[in-house]
């Protein structure tokens, strides 16, 4: 993947590891990335609350349960101070044909022939892998989907878009077909 190319052993400060840390995030082909802090502003759970107190999440029980720590990644590792968030762009359909009658469409990244939470997974495991090398001292934990974190509210913290009207994460350059993952550090990092 290159990850070789973007330098060996310990980085010299927290900026020369945020910035080796993204550049290996790219060579395995995340784009966008960015820095946070691992906890978001209170606005953030508030406005979970607000969407859960207003029944929003239908089914979907599990949203209610300790709503307010999601926007805390230190629910995920103890003692975080930082998350690094990644995107992983796929492709829009290309189908411009509408469906046929009794048949409907599916999304986009729904029909691959693999998981996408094991490719980020995968990738996401080798920048932890990194992080180990470059911050000997850290510790880190990957997620993407896997842990009851705001990854949407994380990514934008950390640059990587803005939240536009359906509700996606937006990016300007590269528009709202990609899957957000994310890593948890134990150290501080300068934010994007």
């Amino acid at each position: 993947w290159g990850l070789d190319a973007i330098g060996t052993g310990p980085a010299r400060d927290p900026t020369d590891a945020a910035e080796r840390l993204k550049a290996a995030a790219r060579s395995l082909g995340f784009d966008p990335v960015g820095i946070t802090s691992a906890q978001l502003p209170p606005l953030e759970a508030d406005r979970l609350h607000t969407w859960i107190g207003q029944e929003r999440h239908g089914e979907m029980a599990y949203m209610a349960r300790a709503d307010r720590d999601r926007s805390d990644a230190t629910t995920l590792l103890e003692g975080a101070r930082s998350v690094l968030m990644v995107a992983l762009v796929y492709p829009p359909t290309s189908e411009t044909e509408p469906p046929q009658a009794g048949r409907t469409r599916v999304s986009t990244y729904a029909q691959a022939p693999y998981d996408y939470h094991r490719v980020l997974g995968a990738r996401l495991q080798l920048l932890v892998d990194f992080v180990a090398e470059l911050i000997p001292d850290a510790t880190a934990r990957r997620f993407c989907d896997t842990a009851p974190l705001l990854e949407r509210a994380f990514a934008r913290h950390a640059g990587l878009g803005f939240v536009g009207k359906n509700t996606n994460l937006i990016n300007r350059s590269r528009g709202s077909f990609f899957f957000l993952g994310g890593i948890a550090l134990d150290v501080d990092l300068p934010t994007d």
